[in-house]
């Protein structure tokens, strides 16, 4: 009987179904790639149909080479050893045996191997007018200054016309410190992937504010949703106690249903059931405070629905959460500073694209924009958005939790059509995906891993993606495995919760025999005084030490903050 990491990894291999792959560190996730990659190019007609997307030049590189040395040792028949191995090679043998009968000469030029920036500017270039880039720019890796130079530009029209007012305005929401609107600017510039096709209203306040007041219900519905759900068949029952309560302090009474209008309501909840430490409440605080007299049968009502919930963290979490909700209903300070900059924000732009033409420039975020421009809308797709469409067969994304809006956006529109495609079409277009949500704490290049959560769980462009997750690690021996099963299951929690882009932690089966673990007994945690900074070299030079004493042949690495 096959384990389910292993039924995992032969069900991603099949070449007519669109995946999204959960791929921890350590789980063999690249030969898993190189896999799907040999399995795709087996069945297409021309190589450059599939394609690989990295995101960066060296992942793509080493795929390509690696591609090419399974190859040559399928062709040479070089002996192999592991099952994997088997598999990899008999995918292998197809490839060439299918080249062969179409005439293609394989090399790493004839793979579609590219990062996502490569491909998103080679195609602004073909379009340069409709994606508008205009001419050659190049790509920055730190657009700071950019940003920066666009922001003072705009600063400076404080005492301009309407717009002027209206900075003028934003100025004094931070008591006139540029500093810290300047700051407040540059961060949205750098995030204008998540917002650059949402702005556009700033004619119109009504309508910018009717549409910030949808997408806050939207938000707080769906938690309030989420948190009733948890409550289930108590709900009416706990409505009835908390009004009972509130009844004995003179308080109005609530309503606990799913809606925006409940938001109070279900915070009375959260104040009820939590300390102000965020805690449960004891049964012993449960008193008249909270307006349960001693002994009244309310209190006994409480208490059974405490000890009922009190040992779920999730119910927890999500009473907290509910205390920072944001209230649609509400008209104060923040929400006329939002519906302020989304007045302004277009016009911050504007200054951007000028700094761009200026310095002849442009960071990834304009790039994957344009890209999208240039593919055209849904309703008006371009010649070049056919092109493609003919062009491309397969799509593989690695490092998925890397991805950016923009640039999830630029891959809808590459693969819309494709799910209306494989409803008729004999051979189907497939999507995959591989990333590891627990690895996206590094914000690369304002990552959203919750497109990644959103993917798995909902697919993208009408294409449905079977999600998977390979739990075997290779890297590691049982007693690290272990041990990081057992930190961060608590940590990371044990449900993702896409609204928030919590993701949870990935149970792992360490793949060595038990007691392997390499040098030392597997992980231990050193907690020295804040400060000791000598203490800390000290005991690492004399840790080192010792292992190279008695083990003269290990490797040792020592990982710090920051160089």
């Amino acid at each position: 009987m096959l384990s389910d990491d292993q039924a995992a990894r032969e069900r991603a291999i099949d070449p007519t179904t669109s995946f999204c792959v959960s791929a921890p560190a350590g789980s063999g996730k690249t030969e898993l790639l190189t896999q799907r990659l040999l399995a795709l190019l087996a069945r297409v007609d021309r190589p450059e149909q599939v394609l690989a997307i990295t995101f960066t030049r060296k992942a793509a590189s080493e795929m390509a080479a690696r591609i090419m040395e399974k190859l040559e040792q399928a062709s040479a028949d070089t002996p192999i050893a592991a099952a994997h191995e088997r598999v990899t090679r008999d995918l292998a043998l197809q490839v060439l045996a299918h080249a062969q009968a179409r005439g293609w000469r394989l090399d790493e030029s004839s793979l579609n191997l590219r990062t996502i920036d490569s491909f998103c500017h080679e195609l602004t270039r073909q379009m340069p007018i409709l994606s508008g880039m205009g001419g050659i720019a190049e790509p920055v890796d730190n657009a700071v200054p950019l940003y920066e130079r666009a922001v003072s530009d705009f600063l400076h029209q404080a005492s301009e016309g309407k717009v002027g007012q209206s900075i003028s305005e934003l100025l004094s929401h931070f008591d006139n410190r540029w500093n810290k609107v300047s700051d407040l600017l540059v961060t949205l510039l750098s995030r204008r992937g998540d917002w650059g096709p949402h702005i556009g209203q700033h004619h119109d306040p009504t309508s910018a504010e009717t549409a910030i007041e949808s997408t806050i219900a939207d938000l707080v519905n769906d938690r309030l949703d989420a948190l009733s759900e948890q409550f289930a068949r108590d709900t009416q029952e706990l409505c009835e106690v908390i009004n009972g309560a509130r009844e004995v302090l003179a308080l109005s009474p609530i309503t606990l249903t799913q809606d925006a209008e409940a938001l109070e309501g279900w915070r009375a909840v959260s104040a009820a059931f939590l300390t102000n430490d965020l805690t449960w409440r004891k049964p012993r605080g449960i008193n008249a405070k909270q307006g349960f007299q001693k002994d009244a049968d309310l209190k006994a009502r409480f208490l059974a629905l405490l000890a009922r919930y009190d040992d779920s963290e999730l119910l927890r979490e999500a009473l907290i959460e509910v205390r920072y909700l944001p209230n649609p209903l509400a008209r104060g300070q923040g929400w006329q500073l939002v519906v302020l900059l989304s007045s302004l924000l277009p016009v911050l732009q504007a200054h951007l694209l000028l700094v761009f033409q200026r310095t002849g420039t442009v960071d990834h975020t304009h790039i994957a924009l344009a890209a999208s421009q240039a593919l055209g809308n849904d309703e008006q797709p371009t010649a070049l958005a056919e092109r493609l469409d003919y062009q491309l067969e397969h799509i593989l994304v690695d490092e998925f939790q890397d991805t950016s809006s923009s640039q999830a956006e630029f891959l809808r529109r590459l693969t819309r059509g494709w799910a209306e495609h494989n409803a008729t079409g004999a051979m189907p277009r497939t999507l995959f995906i591989v990333g590891d949500g627990m690895q996206s704490i590094y914000g690369f290049r304002y990552a959203d891993v919750r497109l990644f959560l959103q993917i798995r769980q909902n697919g993208l462009a009408g294409l449905t993606l079977e999600a998977l997750t390979l739990s075997q690690n290779f890297r590691s021996g049982p007693a690290v495995v272990s041990w990081v099963n057992r930190v961060f299951s608590d940590l990371m929690g044990k449900v993702d919760d896409i609204n928030i882009g919590r993701v949870s932690h990935v149970h792992a089966i360490s793949a060595k025999p038990p007691g392997d673990t390499g040098v030392g007994e597997g992980v231990d945690v050193v907690t020295l005084e804040e400060g000791s900074e000598i203490e800390e070299a000290t005991f690492i030079a004399d840790t080192v030490t010792k292992l190279r004493q008695t083990h003269p042949d290990a490797t040792i690495a020592i990982l710090v903050r920051a160089k």
